[in-house]
């Protein structure tokens, strides 16, 4: 996911702009994300130890509905 709509602000935020955000506005914002390509609930994950970088990750639905 590229792009995460924040439903706090109604901002949609690439993955630079929000890393960028205060310690603060990132904890209070990270868990208020929707992916903009499924709708999906999504959520920030900052850069890791072993050097993964920063990104958003979105929840899917795993099953079709019938």
């Amino acid at each position: 996911m590229g792009i995460a709509l924040c439903t706090a602000d109604a901002i949609n935020y690439d993955i630079a702009s929000f890393s960028k955000l205060s310690k603060t506005d990132l904890n209070t914002k990270r868990r208020t994300l929707v992916c903009t390509e499924c709708n999906g609930k999504g959520y920030y994950r900052k850069k890791s130890i072993d050097g993964k970088p920063a990104c958003f990750k979105a929840y899917r639905d795993t099953y079709v509905n019938s």
